[in-house]
Parts: structure tokens; C-alpha cells; sequence
């Protein structure tokens, strides 16, 4: 029998915070576990975290400036593994030994803008240089190789193209009308939005549609969910101001969250660019209807299974939410749709074309 790839996976981002990169790692250890080819040992940095503002820096730094350039590759030599996987745009350094690193999308690079200064600059000035010298870069979409290839400089054939996964949690089976209406005194139609509000998820055009949505259903409610986020005072200063029903449940557990998902009619997205796009499949695979944008990478994720406008579009979007929960036709062709849509990406096949991308390299 042929010996198990031994592969030092980084859950270094695992302890830095949720979201999608944390959902990726966490998903592809577990896809791992029930495999005979690959044996995966974590690896990560000690002083992750901080309990004031200073040793959150100084760890920061210490992990940028010493572990990813240095203790890393050391490390995972000493367990003696065939190769390191750092799943996520780490300034990661290797002699001696393969990396690959995955590098979900070039948004800081194309719009730095959307970012605080520190972590543009983190990204454009270290990220990118790790990037050209790692043996492999995964990252999730076609429309993020590209974007890699033109702003990283990265060489087309050292980049590699795998599609993420989406949980057998999110499932139309979590329905819940009356939880949902208890929870947040719903009775009539839920718009749903999940994202950390942050200037590239474009909450404020999802709340002045929902607002229009609101004079033709006023018994409408707007759920935003996601935790707290860089240039979110905006967002904040409109809803207080709004007419409409909106209301900002923060950062859900996942039990709540696969609820939320399967019990909203129409699931609302709107950004202005992504790397994958987690949130519109998340929402098909639970058997909500989803309006989301045009720009790259969703057209490629949601396919014909959502409707889709420019995200910039206030009209073409609040009619297609409008449709949505006024056709129930409409509705449950949507649902249909996008049950099949969100049953092409699974973690399993993720999974399978990740190994096989480790052995290109080890070859």
C-alpha cells in the first residue's frame, strides 16, 4: 500500500477568526479525516490572539515578520512532512520543503479602497511576494486566477483553479417559520442578507432596496446578519434612520444561521466583487430564492440558478426581490434551480482535486 501524504496544513487562520477562509480550512481538515492518501497535521502559530490591543500587534507582527518567513518552514520540516498547505494569503516562506498557498481572491490588490490601510498594505506588499514563490496557488475561482495572474504576477501555470464546498447543514429541512417569527417578530416577508458589512458587500444599496421593496410590502423585513466590520458606521447611521423594518441580528451560531437561511423567501446579495461567494449557494442549498450581483465570481458559482443585476442597479434589483416575493411560481422554480446549482459544489470534491493538486507538486 502506498505510504499517506504527509501534509503540514496551517490552521493559523482557523484561530484568527471565522468567515469563508476559516470555513475552507476547517472543511478541507474534516474532508481529510476519511481519506487513507493524506495524513494531515496541523501547524500553526503559538501566539496567535491577544488579550489587549499591544500583544494583539506584537502578535501580529511576530507571526508575519518570524513565523510564516521562518518557523514554518522549519516546523513542518521537523514533523517531517512532504509538503505544507497554508490555506489562506499568508506571507509564507519555504526552502527545501513545497508550499502551496491558497489565495482566495486579488480584491486588495484591485481595490484597496475597500480595506484599512494596514491590511491593504499587508497584502499587497508581502502576500504578493509570497505568492510568486510558493510551488503552487490554489484559489476558488477563474475569476480570482485571473485577477492573480494580472495583479500578483503570479506565472497562469502555477495557479490552480478549485471550487469550494458548501455543508450538508444548509438544507431546505431547517424551515422554521414560527422560530423565525418568535426569534425576530416576523409575520410577513423576510429578506435576508448575510455578509460582515464592510464597503465591497454593498449593504447600503441591499437597504435602499429592500426600502423600495418595503412601499409595495410594508409588512416586509430585512434580517442582516454578520458580525462587525471595517466602515461599518455608515451602515448603521442609515438603518437608524430608515422607515423600513430592518434589523441587525450580529453574528449568529451555525444552527441559527442554517435556519435563517432555509426560512427567508428571498436571499439578497448585491457585492461588488467576490472571490467565491459563499452566501448565494449557502442560501440555494437551503431552498431560498437568491437576487445577487453580476460581478465576478457569482455569475460562475450561481450560474442561471439566481437572478442577477448590477450591483449598482437599485431598479433592476428591487424588481427582481419584487418578483421573487410576489410570484410564487417564480419563486419555486428559483428554489428548484438552485437546489441543483448548489449540489454541484461539494467539500468531498474539493477535497479530491486539492490532493491531486498536492501530488502535481510532489511530482
Amino acid at each position: 500500500m502506498t505510504q499517506a501524504m504527509r501534509v503540514a496544513f496551517d490552521t493559523t487562520p482557523l484561530r484568527l477568526g471565522g468567515g469563508g477562509v476559516a470555513t475552507y480550512a476547517r472543511e478541507l481538515l474534516h474532508a481529510y479525516e476519511s481519506r487513507a492518501d493524506i495524513e494531515a497535521v496541523e501547524i500553526h502559530h503559538q501566539g496567535t490572539g491577544g488579550a489587549t490591543t499591544a500583544s494583539h500587534i506584537l502578535g501580529g507582527i511576530e507571526r508575519e515578520a518570524r513565523y510564516y518567513p521562518r518557523s514554518l518552514a522549519r516546523n513542518a520540516r521537523a514533523m517531517r512532512a512532504d509538503l505544507i498547505h497554508v490555506p489562506a494569503a499568508m506571507p509564507a516562506y519555504a526552502r527545501d520543503i513545497p508550499l502551496v498557498l491558497t489565495v482566495h481572491d486579488a480584491i486588495p490588490w484591485r481595490h484597496p479602497e475597500w480595506f484599512t490601510r494596514a491590511n491593504a498594505l499587508q497584502q499587497r506588499l508581502l502576500v504578493g511576494r509570497a505568492a510568486r514563490h510558493a510551488d503552487l496557488v490554489i484559489t476558488d475561482s477563474h475569476a480570482s486566477k485571473r485577477d492573480i495572474v494580472d495583479f500578483l504576477r503570479v506565472d497562469s501555470a502555477r495557479v490552480e483553479v478549485i471550487h469550494l464546498g458548501i455543508s450538508p447543514a444548509f438544507s431546505p429541512s431547517n424551515r422554521d417559520r414560527d422560530w423565525l417569527a418568535a426569534r425576530y417578530g416576523t409575520s410577513g416577508p423576510v429578506v435576508l442578507s448575510v455578509g460582515t458589512p464592510e464597503p465591497r458587500k454593498n449593504l447600503l444599496s441591499t437597504i435602499e432596496v429592500f426600502e423600495r421593496v418595503a412601499r409595495e410590502m410594508p409588512e416586509a423585513v430585512l434580517l442582516l446578519v454578520g458580525g462587525d466590520g471595517w466602515g461599518s458606521d455608515p451602515i448603521a447611521e442609515r438603518i437608524a434612520k430608515s422607515p423600513a423594518r430592518i434589523l441587525q441580528t450580529g453574528r449568529v451560531d451555525f444552527d441559527d444561521l442554517t435556519r435563517l437561511y432555509a426560512s427567508a423567501d428571498c436571499f439578497l446579495f448585491p457585492s461588488l466583487l467576490e472571490g467565491f461567494g459563499f452566501p448565494p449557494l449557502e442560501a440555494m442549498a437551503s431552498g431560498t430564492p437568491v437576487v445577487c450581483s453580476n460581478r465576478p465570481s457569482l455569475p460562475e458559482v450561481v450560474g442561471d440558478a439566481a437572478l442577477t443585476a448590477n450591483p449598482d442597479d437599485v431598479d433592476a434589483l428591487t424588481a427582481a426581490v419584487l418578483d421573487v416575493l410576489g410570484d410564487a411560481a417564480l419563486a419555486e422554480t428559483q428554489r428548484a434551480l438552485g437546489l441543483a446549482q448548489s449540489a454541484r459544489f461539494d467539500w468531498g470534491t474539493t477535497a479530491e482535486q486539492t490532493i491531486a493538486a498536492y501530488r502535481q507538486v510532489l511530482a
